[in-house]
Order: C-alpha cells, then structure tokens, then sequence
C-alpha cells in the first residue's frame, strides 16, 4: 500500500525531462521518501528501461505509464496536453507526448490511441 502517489508526464528518466517539472517531482518523491512515506510515481518514461522500477528499498515505485497495462488511461491526458503544451508554444513538450502517444499507439492499435495521435501530430 502506498501513501503517495504521484502522476506526473515528467519523471526521473532523461527521456522525461522535458521541463522543470522533472526535477521537482523527484525532490518531492525523495523528500516523502525521506519522511517515511510509501511513494509510487507514475510518469511518461523512457521505453528501454523497466516498466516497473523500485528504489529506496522498495519506498519509491517508479512506474512508466506508456509501458504498463495499464497505459490506455494515459491517452486522454496526453491528448489533452499536446493542445495545452502548443497553445503556450511549448513545442518541445507536445513533441514528448507525441512520442508518448506514439509507442502507444503502435503497440496497441487502440482506436483511441490512433485517434489522439493524429491529435497530437495536427499540433506539431
């Protein structure tokens, strides 16, 4: 059981650090961390690393949403995010979760996933 759980697009993993949100997130992670807590950060990682990844002896969970089961619940954010991410001209941003939506896509076939990928690549 966890007492945190973090959502994020940014993570620990170069690949995800798109912004500063990256580097708060793992401040805020080790610092609950640091204080006792159960923490499992869920964000948008690098597809050649685990799915599932435990540091601090089991207290921080890094899961990699796009390579979980569980990644269909990311295509509505991600689609969501490329429209917010291009509005404010951060281009750099709607790239990432292209690549996201992307590998989702490709791996799945979802029709939804297809749908928001053509999203996504009509804001690029």
């Amino acid at each position: 059981m966890y007492d945190v759980v973090l959502v994020a697009f940014e993570g620990p993993d170069r690949y995800s650090f798109v912004g500063g949100l990256a580097t708060r997130m793992i401040d805020l992670a080790d610092a609950l961390v640091d204080r006792g807590h159960q923490v499992r950060h869920i964000f948008v990682g690098d597809p050649k690393l685990p799915a599932v990844e435990e540091r601090s002896n089991g207290s921080l969970i890094l899961e990699r949403w796009s390579q979980t089961e569980e990644r269909h619940y990311v295509i509505s954010p991600l689609r969501w995010a490329t429209t917010v991410f291009a509005g404010s001209g951060e281009y750099t941003n709607v790239k990432a979760c292209t690549a996201a939506l992307t590998q989702v896509a490709a791996q799945t076939g979802q029709v939804e996933a297809m749908s928001a990928l053509a999203h996504a690549l009509g804001e690029t």
